[in-house]
């Protein structure tokens, strides 16, 4: 034996062995003559393909047929990976592997861009909805409370200022709030300062919310 697993009768047996394929054992004596390496003969480096046998370093990776690019082999080309050294265009981006790749990845970044535009315009459009509703609800309550405030206010001033017949001595008198005259037909309302005002005129004032108190003495008809 040349080594331990290369037997003599190996050596010389017209088969290159992989065994006996060392320096001590002369290379398989003349059996490797033709073969850079057990399994791949010289002649098999020049077919333009790129051999698994010959895909190592002893056999010059298929006499570089094997190499698209330095450092990217065969072997790199079919493992489904994408591989920085081969992602060139001279090794087909890694047997297109790279390509696909990017390929999923940009078509992964537009549907979740997608999605996200989606949700934001779902988002926005609930939260308006959400506050034009609030708005009309706020609007109806506080229209709401101003009609029953006003009701309350009207039952008050009919109470505490009652109407009265427009009385001989103030006829063509003038209304201060609208400047019109008194006259017979139309009633009006006295305040507690003695101050004259059409009837309607007065209600409108003090229920508007400007004023409360009388347009000319500016007291309160109410106290």
């Amino acid at each position: 034996m040349c080594n331990s697993q290369c037997l003599w009768t190996m050596v010389n047996n017209t088969i290159c062995d992989l065994e006996c394929y060392t320096k001590e054992c002369k290379f398989d004596g003349d059996d490797c003559k033709d073969y850079c390496y057990p399994g791949c003969t010289n002649e098999m480096r020049y077919n333009l393909f790129c051999d698994d046998q010959c895909n190592n370093e002893a056999c010059k990776y298929d006499n570089f047929m094997c190499s698209c690019a330095p450092g990217c082999y065969s072997s790199f080309l079919y493992n489904d990976m994408c591989d920085d050294v081969c992602n060139v265009k001279s090794c087909n981006y890694d047997n297109n592997q790279c390509k696909e790749e990017s390929s999923t990845y940009i078509n992964m970044l537009t549907i979740i861009g997608f999605v996200v535009i989606a949700v934001s315009f779902c988002l926005i459009f609930f939260v308006m909805i959400w506050y034009y509703k609030r708005r009309r609800n706020e609007n109806f309550y506080r229209i709401a409370s101003v009609e029953e405030s006003g009701r309350s206010n009207l039952i008050e001033i009919n109470e505490r200022i009652p109407e009265i017949v427009c009385p001989i001595n103030l006829l063509n008198e003038t209304c201060v709030i609208c400047l019109e005259e008194f006259k017979e037909d139309r009633k009006i309302r006295k305040l507690k300062c003695e101050h004259y005002f059409h009837s309607e005129c007065i209600v409108q004032w003090l229920l508007d919310g400007r004023s409360s108190n009388c347009p000319l003495c500016n007291t309160s008809p109410f106290k």
